[in-house]
């Protein structure tokens, strides 16, 4: 993404969006959760298309909107959820606001909220065999420990 963007969810950049045909997963998916701005969508279905989306999709996908990034920044500031859904059709937005008006970032919400992503995985975890997170690396450095991820890190 380029932080000189002055209006909320950017699409990924020109350098961006040939960088995620460059992402693999190992092993087939079972259960994909994207956050919900559009470059983490783009990343989705560049790196998984043909699994998560049309009528034979083959893998379950869920968008959080926990996984959203920080800090705030107007690039990192989503749009409606009717906006999203009119973007993205074959995509399920119900957990999210309809509003973008989640609270303002700080590195205490932004560990809680690492926790609450943690906790819920560690309950699918009993479900799904592969679970892939599509996330944003500024929240990653939230959700695990080690060096900080770059981008379209794995």
């Amino acid at each position: 993404i380029d932080r000189s963007y002055s209006y909320p969810d950017p699409p990924l950049t020109e350098k961006g969006l040939p960088d995620t045909r460059h992402i693999t997963i190992n092993g087939a998916p079972d259960l994909i959760i994207i956050s919900p701005m559009t470059r983490t969508i783009q990343t989705a279905l560049q790196v998984s298309g043909i699994l998560i989306s049309g009528a034979n999709s083959r893998v379950k996908v869920q968008v959080w909107p926990d996984l959203r990034e920080v800090p705030d920044v107007m690039c990192n500031k989503g749009i409606t959820k009717a906006e999203m859904m009119n973007k993205f059709p074959e995509f399920e937005f119900s957990d999210c606001h309809d509003e973008w008006d989640y609270a303002p970032h700080t590195a205490e919400s932004a560990t809680t909220r690492a926790e609450e992503v943690r906790r819920k995985l560690r309950s699918l975890a009993m479900v799904y065999k592969l679970i892939v997170l599509i996330t944003h690396r500024g929240f990653a450095a939230f959700l695990v420990q080690g060096p900080r991820f770059l981008t379209c890190g794995m």
